[in-house]
């Protein structure tokens, strides 16, 4: 046994050299990291709670923003996620598991590309090794903030093992492999509803088939060829096109078992799309592509990093803090400032290495055809220099997603992988000593990797706002709020917020796309939906925020002792929007008043003032009428954001004076303008009725995040909902405060009332005048439901109910009753919700659209009932996976079946 061992061990030894080479490179991943800090950043957002991650690929329902179609099951997919989710299961934290996550990703695109360049070169191997060593030390995966490696990384672990069993089937004829390779396609689904990575793996499956046509029908037996050669050139080329001919012909042949197995493996991703397709091309529609991305240079398009340039210019320097080494810098055409000239000068030698290959290489049809290929794709990343055309070509719904002309350059590192590797291949067969042939290959290993430095030394990973930081820190208050949630409720989250959000944690910001959906595993409500969709509800969610922070300012009028100009006029400063500002003339002193026809009652007032302006002091003075209630002297704005609370205040002035300045400026280099310049005076009253009104939605929890830095719209603060009687405080973070509301319905609840309204201000204001006594057991329904005339007149909740949430997609009810009643199932109103009293299904005449947004169902039925409420399409989606693992199985046993009864005819 141990000789079998030694014996194989001996045989693979090359092998296991290019293994430990490839685990040892993979440790670069070590120097991102700074403990505790994972990464996050722009669109990467990894599982930051695993039970959140779980459910939203488990289930076909997502509760987010009052429920929507979960699109999340493709998402387990994805390497990063698949991996980081095995491992949270074996019990690691989040920091451990993403940093072996990253690791072993790092291992095996390495080892994936070393596979298929050895394939497609006829088991070249140092080829194999060089590519493999390049495809992690290019610096497409540096080009922007948003950790483009993990992203790049992705990609490669997902598709690439399709194309290695795909050029496998090719090269052996293998129908099996084939069908396989067709299974192997399904992990090319993981961003989904993006369709980016199964565009890519056809694109360069497409790639590899021309290839080896043209390589099959151009390789001839050295016989053929001295025949050919007797031939006239007219002939000789009939002869290679025939020969090209049947190559295409054998190949084409076996890509029907590729097409076959990959469209069974993916029936379970057809029903989803079909599910959603509303959605799914309403978003496409409003798919658009920038002109900034057409802000390239093809200086930096050849060494792959066209993000930076378009970065130039416009929002000045790329948001890396290494990028400095890589550009120069021009203001006006002229040259202000240069990067590392050795650096720079790195950075190119791998393209020119690349395409050397075509001036010392053997291998001239690999060297030609993957020459061409990357000539071609860097002329799309280029987008030709001609926008308008590039815009025309990929309009098309098949390239749709290459919409970005730099998407294109994932295509140019795999061809320039393939040809560094020819090159140094072709260099090393010239020398015959093996000093020499090791001083080439440790340049060449030398070269990819400073050329890449950031990857190595872990500059890849810095906080692009903080530069002396890695990664970010995610606090752990976060789980705690999680945990204290109830799933028989929903939890509102505060303040609202754009779409990509910044925290300021520990003195490193985190700057990320929602991560709501992959923090809280429990029914939440943030108003961004999940990524690609967005709630049916949003005018409903848009009116609760509103309702949250009433803010007197909309029904004020303002005036100013000056402004800039028409830009800045004093209605910018009570706006609600923190892109305008009221900015005065230089000079002091300013006054800004806030005016009301009508006394108001004064809660707060915010004040945010504008950077890089000189800092001033300012008095504030509270008017009612002719009385002064308040004046507050000589306050010095330490912060940009400034908070003062009251109590018990009727106004109809603010006065905001300013006097003097109080900073002044030692930089002779720079010029801080002497006005004043505010970007948003916001002014609260309280709201003690906000509490019903959000328990009749099934609201009642609210967090109140402290640390949102910027992206909030409307940044509500915790004098809004703190001290009234029904919202009382339940813990305090130093990251957020969790309310609670006393007066909420659960999920499922019963009701003997109903009401009408007509529109959702209309539903909030007969909903904030009812007592809560009577909101308990009634529901509100929109005059236009027809089905009103299905509620019998007797309606009676019942006494003893009980029910409890199996999943997310169903709930089980029992209770007994005399007379019919209303069941309410807070969920979004959705017609796949279907419910069934002891195995009856209600029929959907019975059921209605409540509370501006929920299900409920007639129940007229009485005695002891067994009720169950199920979301349909997760049964379909249970019998679609089913389909999508069997149905190819089977295939790929028949397969191998006729091949075994093939052989047994051909041996009799």
């Amino acid at each position: 046994m141990l000789g079998k061992i030694k014996k194989l061990l001996q045989s693979k030894k090359i092998e296991i050299l290019v293994i430990i080479i490839f685990l040892l490179l993979s440790l670069r991943v070590v120097t991102w990291f700074e403990h505790p800090n994972i990464l996050i950043s722009g669109d990467y957002r990894p599982q930051l709670n695993q039970e959140a991650f779980t459910n939203r690929i488990t289930y076909t329902w997502d509760q987010t923003d009052l429920g929507m179609t979960s699109i999340y099951t493709p998402r387990i997919l994805v390497p990063s996620y698949l991996l980081m989710t095995i491992f949270n299961i074996l019990g690691t934290n989040t920091y451990t598991s993403q940093i072996t996550t990253l690791t072993l990703m790092m291992f095996l695109t390495s080892t994936l590309t070393y596979i298929l360049t050895k394939k497609l070169l006829n088991q070249n191997t140092t080829a194999a090794l060089i590519a493999g060593i390049y495809i992690t030390s290019n610096i497409y995966m540096i080009v922007d903030r948003e950790i483009s490696a993990i992203a790049f990384m992705d990609v490669v672990v997902a598709i690439l093992p399709c194309l290695i069993v795909f050029t496998e089937g090719l090269i052996r004829k293998s129908n099996k492999l084939m069908a396989i390779s067709g299974l192997l396609f399904v992990f090319s689904y993981g961003p989904f509803p993006n369709y980016r990575n199964p565009m890519t793996c056809l694109l360069l499956i497409g790639l590899i088939v021309i290839f080896k046509i043209i390589e099959n029908g151009l390789r001839t037996k050295q016989e053929k060829s001295a025949k050919i050669m007797l031939f006239p050139k007219s002939k000789c080329v009939f002869e290679g096109i025939k020969n090209i001919g049947k190559s295409a012909s054998d190949i084409l042949r076996q890509i029907p078992f590729f097409v076959i197995t990959a469209v069974l493996s993916s029936i379970w991703i057809i029903m989803i799309l079909l599910v959603n397709w509303d959605v799914f091309t309403q978003t496409q529609i409003g798919i658009g592509t920038p002109d900034l991305v057409f802000n390239t240079r093809i200086e930096d398009v050849l060494r792959l990093i066209p993000k930076w340039s378009f970065y130039q210019g416009h929002l000045g320097n790329p948001y890396v803090p290494y990028a400095g080494e890589y550009i120069a810098k021009f203001d006006n055409g002229n040259l202000t400032a240069l990067g590392n000239p050795l650096i720079i000068f790195l950075s190119y030698l791998p393209p020119i290495i690349a395409f050397a290959s075509l001036l010392i290489s053997k291998s001239r049809k690999a060297a030609g055809y993957f020459s061409l290929a990357a000539i071609t794709f860097l002329a799309l990343t280029a987008h030709f220099g001609l926008p308008p055309i590039y815009k025309l070509i990929t309009s098309n719904l098949l390239l749709l997603p290459f919409r970005e002309p730099l998407h294109w350059g994932f295509f140019v590192v795999i061809c320039f992988s393939i040809l560094i590797g020819i090159t140094i291949s072709s260099l090393l067969l010239k020398f015959r000593r093996i000093i020499p042939k090791a001083i080439i290959l440790s340049l060449t290993v030398i070269v990819l990797l400073t050329s890449a430095y950031p990857l190595t030394n872990g500059d890849v990973s810095t906080n692009y706002l903080y530069p002396d930081k890695k990664g970010v820190n995610f606090p752990e208050s976060y789980s705690e709020m999680n945990n204290a949630l109830s799933q028989k409720y929903w939890t509102l989250i505060l303040p609202q917020t754009g779409t990509y959000i910044t925290y300021d944690f520990g003195g490193a910001r985190l700057g990320l796309g929602n991560p709501y959906p992959l923090i809280f595993s429990k029914p939440i409500i943030s108003g961004l939906g999940t990524e690609y969709m967005q709630s049916n509800n949003k005018e409903l969610i848009e009116k609760i925020y509103e309702t949250m922070g009433i803010n007197l300012v909309e029904k004020a009028v303002v005036t100013a002792s000056s402004f800039k100009n028409a830009s800045t006029k004093p209605d910018y400063a009570i706006d609600q929007n923190n892109t305008t500002t009221w900015t005065s003339k230089t000079g002091l002193p300013q006054v800004l008043q806030i005016n009301w026809s009508e006394p108001q009652n004064l809660n707060a007032i915010k004040v945010i003032f504008e950077d890089e302006y000189q800092k001033v002091n300012y008095t504030l003075t509270l008017w009612n009428n002719s009385d002064k209630i308040i004046e507050l002297e000589k306050i010095n704005y330490e912060s940009l954001e400034n908070i003062y609370k009251f109590e018990n205040i009727y106004i109809t002035r603010i006065e905001v004076n300013f006097d003097e300045f109080i900073e002044k400026n030692t930089n002779e280099n720079l010029t801080i303008p002497k006005a004043i310049s505010i970007q948003e005076i916001g002014v609260y009253t309280p709201n003690n009725e906000i509490a019903d009104t959000l328990g009749m939605l099934g609201i009642k929890n609210i967090i109140n995040q402290k640390n949102i830095a910027s992206g909030d719209d409307i940044n509500l603060i915790d004098f809004n909902i703190i001290d009234t009687p029904e919202i009382t405080l339940l813990k305090d973070w130093e990251e957020a405060t969790l309310y609670e509301n006393k007066n909420a319905h659960q999920k499922i609840y019963t009701a003997n009332t109903t009401k009408t309204y007509t529109t959702i201000n209309d539903l909030f204001n007969q909903t904030k005048n009812t007592p809560w006594t009577t909101l308990q057991h009634t529901t509100y329904i929109h005059t236009n439901t027809t089905k009103n005339t299905n509620i019998p007149n007797n309606l009676q909740t019942p006494q003893n109910l009980t029910w409890q949430q199996n999943n997310p997609t169903k709930y089980t009810i029992t209770t007994t009753t005399n007379n019919p009643f209303i069941l309410a199932l807070l969920e979004s109103y959705d017609t796949n919700w279907k419910a069934t009293i002891n195995g009856n299904t209600i029929p959907e005449e019975n059921h209605i659209q409540i509370n501006g947004y929920a299900n409920a169902w007639i129940i007229q039925q009485t005695g002891q009932l067994t009720i169950t409420i199920e979301y349909t399409p997760q049964n379909t989606f249970t019998l679609t996976i089913i389909a999508s693992i069997t149905l190819p199985t089977l295939l790929l046993i028949t397969t191998l079946n006729i091949k075994q009864i093939k052989k047994q005819q051909n041996k009799h």
